[in-house]
């Protein structure tokens, strides 16, 4: 069992265009939980052109 005093997960969100990083954000950090639930909103400008080359990446952390 996780010893839930020292597990603060969040989640790191990272736009990629092509194989290029150009952006990372990352929710607030959740304390004391293994269970963690994020309500949050993020927004990333991409170019019309760009979006067909363009992804995102979450990682659990």
């Amino acid at each position: 069992m996780e010893d839930v005093t020292t597990n603060h997960p969040f989640v790191k969100i990272q736009l990629v265009h092509g194989l290029k990083l150009a952006k990372t954000k990352k929710t607030s950090c959740m304390r004391a939980t293994i269970d963690p639930f994020y309500n949050e909103s993020f927004s990333f400008k991409v170019a019309q052109e760009e979006l067909e080359n363009t992804s995102l990446v979450f990682t659990g952390m």
